[in-house]
């Protein structure tokens, strides 16, 4: 199904289960990156999940999804970036509205970049 924005949806329902899950696939990744700036895409998927304008907290999502039983994370590849995560069913209205809103308005906070950046490097 696609939205009237043009993003396409796949819902999937399974009342018998206890768990919720949602993931965002968005067609950019490390083969974008512009020359002399490699690793771009995968330092933005660290940046978005650091806070937004409505969730400014930078741990709050974290911290709110394991307080609902839930956890999150994401991956760079060459042609794609996932974002991803799951909660208890029942917290699913939340989980969603704090999630959309790093694509919607993330803070992008300039002090993390050298943070995440070191991060990035250390996972390769």
């Amino acid at each position: 199904m696609f939205l009237t924005n043009g993003l396409e949806v796949l819902l999937i329902s399974d009342p018998e289960t206890d768990k919720a899950a949602c993931a965002v696939d968005v067609g950019v990744g490390s083969w974008r990156d512009p020359s002399g700036f490699e690793g771009l895409a995968h330092l933005l998927e660290h940046m978005l999940f650091l806070g937004s304008k409505k969730y400014p907290d930078e741990s709050g999502y974290r911290q709110w999804l394991g307080d609902h039983g839930g956890d999150s994370n994401a991956y760079t590849d060459s042609e794609h970036t996932n974002y991803y995560f799951s909660v208890e069913w029942s917290a699913l209205p939340g989980a969603l509205d704090r999630f959309a809103q790093f694509f919607v308005a993330p803070t992008l906070d300039g002090g993390m970049v050298g943070r995440e950046m070191r991060a990035v490097h250390s996972e390769h």
